[in-house]
């Protein structure tokens, strides 16, 4: 039977209410302000082939921005910094004349107005913001974006008049923000301009890269011998909240591959989707928002997408990848919902902490039909 459009109706028995404060309507303003938004599928294709673009990748700093690999907040970390602006008219004259004109952008200039921006968020120094929290990675983005392409009017330094411009596409990578991988974790902010310049549609993902993490997995006897390299890519699309989640996300990753025995990819992709929605996403939401705006059909739930990939498994190919995409609200609305957090660090296995606290999500998984 198809999953409803809307997260069935709970009750606060079920749901443990949340406490008023400042995060709670924080949040709830945090929501009305991007009604626009869409998965980065439906975004990349509204984007079109732009006549021109100019981009900047990896531009290098050292700010005091997000959680470090421990969780901890308020350290001075290596921050990675990619920009994609999009034009709306191929840049003529600066073809033609040879010479950077009004038709382009400087990528010089905006290398410069970006790193002006993520040191200005720098300086500000370690000061929690009006919700509790210290500098975010969403903090930063919002800090570039005011910088680079500001609302018409608010300021009239802006590097960029939005007239120029279809999109703007942010990423923002903490390559030494997680204990698995030597990637590390991104943020990534995609906006479309419309005619009259305003914010047409926006799309906001976390992406946690090539973790790795040793897995018993395989359908050979010889693979249920010993563990073997899984490398995971985890995506939530959609991931419009403030907070940096990325510690607790990798966690709950690794320490269900580390315990799972699965014969396939696609059943431990399966488990690892209905895992993060049931202790990370869910928790999130009722942490920061009333029940009755998550009972909302417009309220959006992320995408998880997960991509695993077994490097030794096929001798003649780098590796075989298998990669799922899960609606979280669907999730919701197979299964009583669960608003018990799992604490960070989690000390010991994270199986034995769910049969503690959630007796119904040990025994129940409705993406694998438990």
């Amino acid at each position: 039977m198809k999953a409803p459009r809307f997260l069935p109706r709970l009750s606060f028995s079920q749901v443990p209410k949340p406490r008023k404060s400042s995060k709670l309507s924080t949040h709830s303003k945090e929501k009305i302000f991007w009604p626009n938004l869409k998965n980065s599928w439906d975004l990349q294709r509204d984007l079109r082939q732009p006549p021109a673009k100019i981009s900047v990748r990896n531009l290098q700093a050292i700010l005091r921005v997000g959680r470090d690999a421990w969780g901890r907040e308020g350290q001075v970390q290596p921050v990675l910094i990619s920009a994609t602006v999009s034009l709306r008219q191929p840049f003529d004259t600066a073809s033609v004349q040879d010479e950077v004109t009004q038709s382009t952008i400087n990528y010089g200039t905006l290398s410069i107005a970006i790193l002006e921006a993520a040191h200005k968020f720098h300086d500000r120094g370690s000061a929690p913001t009006i919700d509790g929290s210290l500098s975010t990675v969403s903090d930063l983005i919002s800090t570039i974006e005011q910088r680079i392409a500001p609302k018409v009017g608010e300021a009239p330094d802006a590097l960029i008049q939005r007239s120029l411009v279809s999109s703007l596409e942010l990423e923002i990578t903490l390559p030494k923000a997680l204990l698995n991988s030597t990637t590390g974790v991104s943020r990534t902010s995609a906006t479309l301009f419309d005619a009259l310049n305003e914010q047409e549609y926006r799309g906001m993902s976390v992406v946690l890269r090539d973790l790795r993490v040793s897995t018993l997995i395989g359908l050979n006897p010889n693979e249920r011998l010993a563990k073997q390299l899984v490398i995971a890519n985890i995506e939530l699309d959609l991931w419009v909240t403030k907070q940096d989640i990325y510690n607790e996300l990798e966690q709950i990753v690794v320490k269900t591959m580390e315990e799972s025995s699965f014969q396939t990819l696609e059943s431990l992709a399966s488990h690892l989707a209905w895992k993060i929605s049931r202790y990370i996403v869910y928790p999130h939401f009722v942490k920061h928002f009333e029940v009755r705006e998550m009972n909302d059909p417009s309220f959006h739930f992320p995408c998880i997408k997960i991509g695993l990939s077994k490097p030794t498994a096929v001798t003649l190919a780098d590796t075989p990848v298998v990669e799922i995409c899960v609606d979280s609200r669907e999730l919701f609305a197979r299964a009583p919902p669960c608003a018990v957090s799992l604490p960070f660090p989690l000390q010991g296995p994270v199986e034995e902490w769910i049969k503690e606290h959630d007796p119904e999500g040990s025994k129940k998984n409705p993406v694998l039909g438990g």
